[in-house]
């Protein structure tokens, strides 16, 4: 019986898989940890903070440096997971995050705002270079190495319960993260990343295996062939993107989702502060952390747990693409609206330390919920006979997220500290009216696929 149920143990022959998806993804949720609530604050601060009127845009044109680069790496990278690998591309990824590491920890000892941006900059390249050689690649490799032992229908399951594993690590990275940064010592925070990526690097050159089943490149790479056959995988994983009406959908759906988590993540410190006054070592930043992670691990955990629901016709507890859908819209719509209602609020000059909260811990819940669920749900709309471009068409996604950061991000942060969560109408509002119309679109193509009966069906089946 092919199955994972919450309180089970893994089958022994997928065991070797859920261990390297879960050192894994603990890494990469440790070292989020480590930088993700000081990240913005950091930037801000190291680039004079309130005493310097475009500290707040330098902040963000660090992150939208970061996102053009990814921009341009995210696809070729992915089609180099498909040409050489996905071990070997799992493996660049945490060499550059160790770099990314490197060069955030000798910020803290830049006086000079100049010199402190170059060093961003550099930080966010190697970042942004470890984010797309691991983005698709990873995912593709736990799908087709599932696929490759039979055990295809539990990669939901896995992905899930890998992300609550990923929010866990993220706590502990996210404890000893903000200590450090609230007592001044944030460089050896800095360090810890450093660390943990060239532990997972060698961890993943010994135990992680690549799939046999599919036909990468072993021999020595020449810059003609290699180029001729990324151009191929590349224009099939494109073809396959706009051809498959519900890999066009989710992948916007991703960058939307995707966009809101940037935006929210990156900038409720500036926020925070410049409303609230809630800056350094108050018990409030402490609190949204808290409810943060709490929410997004309760967001992966809710995945699980709806995959493993038991109905007559599922007995196994499998979601359905149409069910999978219908949790995936509703989620999104949980974690725009309260963005959108917070915007508002703010532009009425009424939001309240209570809402402000609240609402940047849904936004978490949602990113929970949504990222294993997309990941899960694209992967069930990719061929079987595509999926030498499986790592390729996650890329694309990537991409275009990346895309819509570089466009949007910067109206998104607002005119201002005060007035951030304003700009934040952008993305929310992106993500509630795409969801609305998409989900039209979905339910047509799956209505005309079969996947949802149509009227005339349910009538059949009612006479029946």
């Amino acid at each position: 019986m092919n199955k994972i149920t919450p309180r089970a143990h893994i089958i022994p022959e997928i065991r070797d898989i859920w261990i390297v998806a879960r050192v894994v993804q603990m890494t990469i949720g440790f070292n989020l940890g480590l930088y993700l609530y000081v990240y913005g604050i950091f930037f801000y601060e190291a680039f004079g903070g309130e005493s310097n009127p475009v500290a707040l845009s330098l902040t963000a044109s660090i992150f939208v440096i970061g996102q053009i680069i990814a921009v341009l790496a995210e696809v070729p990278t992915g089609a180099l997971g498909d040409y050489i690998g996905r071990k070997k591309t799992v493996i660049t990824s945490f060499i550059f995050r160790a770099l990314f590491f490197f060069f955030l920890a000798w910020i803290a000892f830049v006086p000079s705002t100049k010199w402190a941006f170059v060093l961003a900059a550099i930080a966010v390249f190697c970042f942004a270079i470890g984010y797309t050689f691991y983005s698709g690649s990873f995912v593709a490799w736990v799908v087709d190495s599932l696929r490759e032992r039979n055990h295809a229908k539990v990669y939901g399951p896995i992905l899930a319960r890998s992300y609550a594993h990923m929010v866990l690590a993220q706590i502990i990275g996210a404890l000893i993260g903000l200590t450090l940064y609230l007592h001044g010592y944030v460089f050896y925070a800095f360090a810890l990343g450093f660390t943990s990526c060239i532990l997972c690097a060698v961890f993943c050159a010994v135990v992680m295996k690549e799939a046999q089943s599919l036909n990468f490149y072993q021999g020595k790479l020449t810059w003609g062939s290699s180029a001729r056959r990324m151009k191929e995988i590349i224009v099939n994983g494109f073809k396959i993107s706009v051809k498959i009406p519900p890999v066009t959908y989710l992948m916007l759906m991703y960058a939307s989702f995707m966009f809101l988590t940037h935006v929210v993540s990156y900038l409720w410190p500036v926020a925070m502060k410049t409303n609230f006054g809630a800056g350094k070592m108050s018990p409030i930043w402490y609190l949204i952390v808290a409810l943060s992670l709490a929410l997004t691990f309760f967001g992966s955990k809710t995945m699980e747990w709806i995959s493993h629901a038991k109905t007559n016709s599922h007995p196994e507890g499998q979601f359905t693409n149409r069910s999978m859908w219908l949790w995936f819209a509703f989620v999104a719509l949980v974690m725009s609206l309260p963005v959108v209602y917070l915007g508002i609020k703010t532009e009425q000059g009424s939001m309240s330390l209570y809402l402000f909260v609240t609402v940047v811990a849904l936004s978490q819940f949602g990113y929970g919920f949504l990222r294993p669920c997309y990941e899960t749900l694209v992967n069930n709309y990719i061929p079987e006979e595509h999926s030498q471009e499986r790592a390729t068409v996650m890329s694309l996604a990537g991409m275009l997220g990346s895309m819509v950061v570089i466009c949007l991000m910067i109206p998104a942060t607002g005119k201002s500290g005060e007035a951030t969560t304003a700009g934040w109408l952008i993305p929310s509002g992106l993500l509630a009216g795409l969801t609305l119309v998409l989900h039209l679109l979905m339910r047509r193509y799956q209505r005309k696929t079969g996947e949802l009966p149509g009227k005339a069906t349910e009538k059949a089946a009612e006479t029946i």
